[in-house]
């Protein structure tokens, strides 16, 4: 027998151990549910791992294996933080005529991120990046929050 047929007769013969009828199943609350929306006055703050969705279940985990599958997000988020983007920016300051940085958030969007392919990971609910041209820095603010057509009619 070759490699191929003893991992197909393994899995069908381990693969349904350990499994819970679908009705016995709980399924985890989501993210959006455990996170509230923030103050909609909060001021823009620096970016950290803690605030991005992805790895938030394993990261807020008590069992230590998830928390260690949690890091590999967090070990890509951070790498774009403080590595991909700050160089990024240098590479942008160096071939600037007068040698600055972005001037405002929708340059800092087309000429860091999107001209060196750079995905932005999901912040948490409720926010949005922002960049801050007079410090050049990429912060997270409270995004603006839709409002609802019932709340229109309450107020007119």
């Amino acid at each position: 027998m070759n490699r191929v047929h003893i991992c197909v007769m393994l899995s069908l013969m381990f693969g349904g151990l350990g499994c819970a009828p679908p009705e016995t199943v709980k399924k985890p609350p989501a993210v959006e549910q455990l996170t509230p929306l923030p103050d909609p006055n909060e001021p823009p703050s620096p970016i950290t791992v803690d605030d991005f969705v992805k790895g938030q279940i394993l990261r807020d985990s008590k069992h230590s294996m998830s928390r260690m599958v949690g890091a590999i997000p967090t070990t890509e988020q951070k790498l774009l933080l403080e590595v991909q983007i700050p160089q990024a920016m240098e590479l942008f300051r160096a071939q600037d005529r007068k040698g600055k940085y972005p001037l405002d958030h929708d340059s800092f969007m087309k000429s860091i991120i999107e001209a060196n392919q750079l995905k932005l990971p999901e912040l948490r609910r409720g926010y949005e990046y922002w960049y801050d041209g007079e410090t050049a820095q990429l912060l997270k603010r409270p995004a603006p929050q839709p409002v609802d057509d019932a709340e229109q009619n309450v107020e007119q």
